[in-house]
């Protein structure tokens, strides 16, 4: 019985980890509406590369796979309270990188970006 349980465990922890392998080949990102706003017109720019996300509501999140390729700078545009904001401005390569933007309460945007190979769980950053 308590063999079986450790091997539970084991592929538990495995199943929970082998996402972040993803990392190893493409960076993230999320984007997450914190404000009690809805933010639109959402867009995240990293080198000449686009990804049109639209609408976010309030409290909503997004996962981003960002575009393979070599050294970029990741901004990210949006509107809220009907004034266009740019916000942020972070280094990231085609892979490796997870960069965490919270778009708060006081209508701005902070950017967080780590090299999470085993920092944090991937599939935290889903949900």
């Amino acid at each position: 019985m308590t063999r079986q349980l450790v091997t539970a465990l084991v592929v538990s922890f495995l199943v929970l980890c082998l996402p972040n392998l993803l990392w190893v080949s493409r960076s993230t990102a999320v984007v997450r509406n914190t404000s009690q706003q809805m933010a639109a017109d959402v867009r995240v720019n990293v080198g000449s590369a686009v990804i049109e996300i639209g609408t976010l509501a309030a409290g909503a999140s997004r996962f981003l796979l960002l575009p393979a390729g070599g050294d970029a700078t990741l901004n990210v545009v949006f509107r809220m309270a009907g004034v266009e904001r740019e916000a942020c401005g972070e280094y990231v390569e085609g892979s490796m990188y997870h960069v965490r933007v919270i778009l708060s309460p006081d209508l701005q945007a902070r950017c967080e970006t780590d090299l999470p190979l085993f920092s944090r769980l991937l599939v935290m950053e889903w949900l």
